[in-house]
This record gives structure tokens, sequence and C-alpha cells, in this order.
């Protein structure tokens, strides 16, 4: 028989190894999310589909854009697209480039990188646009990978 102070070492030791292996699991886990997310940015645009770019976020999550403004929420997320969709122009090109993805605590992973989109005003000019990003991902109570903070900056 085990006394009770070496199976509570034991249990321990086994939950600090779980503990250290969840971080890796995590990103695994969410890199197909953050990896579909970023792919359909600039498709989403060119179709200003506001639902679309929204999908990734969750229900609260907060964004903020490179002039300050706060979003609250995926459905005021999409509100807001919406109207800025309306006065933009076509969107003609773009890209997301990912620096770093990192898994912080299980659960939350914090990825970062810059972004840029070209747009085709009515008139034809052409203007472009972008500037660096940092999305904070968590895990929701069902599993699913959704971005609960966004914060843009300009160049």
């Amino acid at each position: 028989m085990r006394s009770p102070v070496v199976m509570a070492l034991a249990a321990a030791l086994l939950a600090s190894k779980v503990q250290a292996a969840a971080p890796a699991d995590d990103l695994a886990a969410a890199k197909p999310a953050i990896d579909a997310a970023n792919a359909d940015w600039i498709p989403a645009m060119k179709a200003k589909d506001p639902r679309r770019i929204a999908e990734p976020y969750a229900a609260d999550a907060v964004s903020i854009g490179a002039d300050g403004s706060v979003t609250q929420g995926r459905e005021a997320l999409q509100a807001s697209l919406s109207a800025r969709f309306a006065s933009m122009g076509e969107v003609i090109g773009g890209a997301i480039a990912q620096d770093d993805v990192k898994s912080v605590q299980p659960g939350l992973i914090y990825e970062w990188g810059h972004g840029a989109v070209e747009v085709r005003a009515a008139n034809g000019e052409k203007r472009s646009g972008g500037g660096r990003y940092l999305s904070v991902w968590r895990r929701g109570d069902d599993g699913v990978w959704r971005i609960s903070r966004n914060l843009s900056f300009a160049y």
C-alpha cells in the first residue's frame, strides 16, 4: 500500500507534466481556427461580408481600432464593419502576415503580426493602409477558439 503523501506527490507531478504540455496542445488545437481566420480576412473584405470577418470573434469580444475606437461584442463588430463597407470602396488586395503566436496560459493564446489592405475608391483612386495587430485567442467552454481581444495599430 502506498502512503497518501507519496500518492499526493505523484498526482502533483503528473498534474505539472500535464500543465507543461498544455501550451503546445493549445497551439496545435487553435492553429486551424487562427489560420482560417487569417486566410479568410481578405476574401471576406473583398466580399464586404461583415459576418465572415466577425465569425472568429467571441460574442463578448472587444476590438480596438487603429483610430482608438472600441467595439464590444461580435454583433457590434458586424454593424461597425457594415457601416465601414458602405463608404470604403472596393477591396482589391491585401494580406495578413502573422509574426508570431504564443500560448501564455492554458486556454489563452497571443497572436501578433501586421496586415494591409488596398482599396479602389469609386473615382478609381487606389488607397492602401495597414498596421500591426495583436489578437488574444481564448478557448471557450465549448472548446472553440475565438478572438477575445483584438488591437489594431496604424503604421
